[in-house]
């Protein structure tokens, strides 16, 4: 029985989450049992995030695999290659995408687009060759169109940011205006971002200290976490905008977010003075370069994140190395929340 080999290809999670996996698999199903095709399901291959338009899917992804084999004759001659659309192989300048297309079907592989049933092989009829060069033309134009809308969109609201906000979205200490003029400021949780970074720059403390003190004076969180977490800290302390600065983002054509344009400053209201914010930063970088203690060879254990402590939370692995022995110490204990007795 003629062998077929079904090339599923998604832009984002989002996708996967959705219809399109599991309607692209089963058009293959169903051609495959109307034409009497066995489909190679164990070798199913699946691009998840991968750029078609960039070209990735054919250079790292699982479509490169399939090529791997092409190239080296482990397909056989007639066997089919079902995709929903010819754009799910390529989204590339229709000069590469051809090019990939054509390096297919010269090696004997019948390449169906199950979308419209059309089939291409080695001995392609004029109107075959047009409806793909303008199937491929056309993705790629897609593809680039997307990609000017999402960053035209942000260029227009830049250039109104000073009168209207961009974006409802804005740190946890920041609720936006009923008009959209601006941002009111949270007094009390500005007050704790600035703690913050007191205690960084100013008294020596690290993260993980700071998130001990916080849980132990039992400051409230920005949210419905149990207690602060080393990563939320972090993310304070490194972020730009408690000095007011806003990086916007948008969608690419593979649906990926990346940064348009630069920063814009004084979008935010500014929380802490800029020396404050330059000295912790200092102070992360060095402790960064110092380490806080050298980890031993056995850092690693496989209870570590696994084993829970009797209070209900998760354990993790300390190493003091030279300062101390090493042990499974509760993640609650350790951020001080919770009121859990086990040592740290």
């Amino acid at each position: 029985m003629t062998k077929a080999y079904s090339y599923l290809r998604t832009s984002t999670q989002e996708q996967l989450r959705g219809d399109s996996m599991r309607r692209q698999l089963e058009q293959s199903r169903k051609y495959a049992a109307v034409h009497g095709l066995d489909l190679v399901e164990s070798d199913e291959m699946k691009d998840v995030g991968v750029s078609a338009f960039k070209g990735l899917n054919a250079t790292e992804g699982q479509l490169a695999g399939f090529l791997r084999l092409v190239r080296r004759k482990k397909i056989p001659v007639g066997s089919y290659l079902l995709v929903e659309n010819l754009d799910r192989l390529s989204r590339e300048h229709v000069f590469k995408a051809f090019g990939l297309f054509s390096e297919i079907v010269s090696a004997g592989v019948i390449v169906v687009t199950l979308k419209d049933g059309l089939i291409f092989d080695s001995k392609p009829d004029l109107g075959q060759m047009i409806t793909s060069i303008v199937s491929m033309s056309r993705a790629n134009e897609e593809s680039e169109l997307k990609r000017y809308r999402g960053s035209a969109a942000w260029v227009g609201k830049r250039q109104n940011a000073d009168k209207k906000i961009l974006t409802r979205l804005c740190p946890a200490w920041l609720s936006p205006k009923a008009d959209r003029t601006g941002f009111i400021v949270n007094k009390e949780r500005a007050a704790v971002v600035k703690k913050i970074f007191v205690n960084c720059a100013d008294r020596g403390m690290g993260i993980d200290a700071i998130v001990r003190s916080l849980n132990r004076d039992e400051v409230p969180t920005f949210g419905r976490s149990r207690g602060w977490q080393v990563s939320y800290i972090r993310h304070i302390l490194r972020g730009r905008s408690v000095i007011g600065e806003f990086q916007a983002h948008a969608n690419d054509a593979d649906g990926k977010r990346v940064a348009v344009g630069e920063p814009l400053v004084g979008y935010f209201p500014k929380i802490i003075p800029e020396d404050l914010y330059w000295r912790a930063q200092a102070a992360i970088d060095k402790r960064t370069i110092e380490g806080s203690g050298r980890k031993g060879k056995t850092y690693s254990s496989l209870f570590s994140r696994v084993a829970n402590c009797g209070c209900g939370s998760g354990m993790h692995y300390s190493d003091r190395g030279s300062k101390g022995s090493a042990w499974l110490a509760c993640d609650a204990a350790d951020r001080k929340v919770g009121g859990c007795a086990a040592p740290a």
